[in-house]
């Protein structure tokens, strides 16, 4: 017989990932490798629940807020195996916009959009201002 958790089961999953959110990224140590692999588990469970409970709009993609959150464990042996990082893949979107090259082997550079004065143009155009 399964037993079907409720999301209040994963509370401190919840609390630890959103700290992991709001800094980017953390480190856990755990007693033993078997923990720090059993509380990764719960975190991906919950993540599983969580696309449950949140509906997405027709034809979006079910999403959670953890889903930019990747959590790693180092190999088993080495000296850190009970320690869990938990890192944000949005990091890595300056990085990797950071090393766009266009066929000549330049960096590109991405100009921001100014999305006020796109909004303000709209808005004059279709008589708003």
């Amino acid at each position: 017989m399964t037993v079907k958790k409720t999301l209040g089961a994963y509370a401190d999953c919840d609390q630890v990932m959103s700290v992991a959110l709001s800094r980017g990224s953390i480190r856990i140590p755990f007693p033993t490798r078997g923990a720090a692999i059993n509380f990764r588990q719960r975190c991906y469970r919950f993540r599983q629940e969580l696309l449950k409970v949140d509906t997405p709009p027709p034809g979006a993609m079910p999403a959670s807020r953890f889903d930019s959150l990747v959590i790693t464990i180092p190999d088993k042996g080495s000296e850190e195996e009970a320690i869990l990082t938990f890192r944000s893949r949005e990091n890595d979107g300056a990085a990797i916009l950071s090393r766009i090259l266009d066929e000549s082997g330049a960096p590109v550079v991405l100009e921001e959009e100014d999305f006020e004065a796109q909004a303000a143009a709209l808005r004059n155009k279709i008589g708003l201002e």
